[in-house]
């Protein structure tokens, strides 16, 4: 008789808020003790190519705010968070 368990481990979301804050852009980041994560942009769904905004940030079970100074005048910018 043969047995097989598997076992999986899905890293959960990130809960991720948004707000204007002068001329940058905040991402809050609800983070997870020990976890690391990135924040990524790009200003086109279009394009494959993403641009890291912060990277390797340390999880501290609150939320890290991550801002985007760069924002400029872009008519719209997407946010992304990659659990590392």
């Amino acid at each position: 008789m043969l047995s097989l368990t598997m076992q999986f481990s899905f890293a959960s979301v990130p809960a991720v808020t948004t707000a204007r804050s002068g001329s940058g852009f905040v991402v809050g980041l609800a983070t997870v003790l020990g976890q690391h994560y990135r924040v990524e942009w790009t200003d086109s769904l279009v394009s494959q190519q993403w641009n890291t905004l912060l990277d390797n940030i340390a999880g501290n079970g609150g939320t890290i705010p991550v801002t985007d100074f760069n924002v400029g005048n872009a008519a719209q910018r997407y946010y992304r968070v990659i659990v590392l």
